[in-house]
């Protein structure tokens, strides 16, 4: 590894920092949701459970000790029968559509560090044909240093290549595999927020109070 960099140079560095980040930010993301999508289930028949008994203060409290989805939107829920006494589907789009923004964190900033790689590549590209054709110019180095300059740039020409295309098409493949994720829970978020919904429109205005 530290003779592909040697050898590519210093954009090939930019290309594994850039690499790295990426790696670390998407991790983080896919833990994230996949630990949020296993909790949503049993949070959900809590919340249930306890909408059953209308343990409307209790419900309160466990939602403002978490900080998953589903709980920040049925602290919201309850604060809007509270308000208006109506549950819309305009409002839980809204809701669910927050959270979603708020779950996909990064994702631009991923999906740059993807277009950007392929692109830092190429710039490598054309600063090692640029040395490449310097190494062809007349010097008073003799033919050793002309054939040293010139495997420098086609190193650095093919190296810097190889780096962005293996970062871009990684992160390209691991990116996918997080917006399938990400739409999984959506989905269970969505029905578990209707479920949750559909027990509070059961409820009186007093005993939402």
């Amino acid at each position: 590894m530290i003779n592909f960099i040697h050898e590519g140079g210093p954009i090939v560095l930019i290309i594994a920092f850039a690499s790295l980040f990426g790696l670390f930010l998407l991790f983080e993301r896919l833990i994230y949701v996949a630990y949020i999508r296993r909790k949503t289930g049993s949070i959900v028949e809590n919340l249930k459970k306890l909408l059953r008994q209308k343990r409307i203060g209790q419900i309160r409290q466990m939602c403002k000790n978490s900080s998953d989805p589903v709980s920040n939107i049925t602290m919201k829920l309850i604060d809007s029968k509270r308000e208006s006494g109506y549950l819309g589907g305009d409002t839980l789009t809204l809701l669910i559509e927050n959270e979603m923004i708020r779950i996909q964190r990064n994702y631009k900033l991923i999906s740059m560090i993807i277009t950007i790689s392929p692109l830092l590549g190429l710039l490598g590209t054309v600063t090692g044909m640029i040395k490449i054709f310097n190494s062809i110019a007349p010097s008073q180095s003799g033919g050793i240093a002309y054939k040293a300059e010139l495997a420098a740039g086609i190193s650095e020409a093919l190296y810097t290549t190889v780096a962005g295309l293996v970062v871009a098409i990684t992160l390209s493949i691991l990116m996918s595999f997080l917006w399938e994720l990400t739409d999984k829970l959506e989905a269970t978020i969505t029905e578990g927020v209707n479920d949750v919904a559909n027990f509070l429109r059961e409820l009186s205005d007093e005993e939402v109070r």
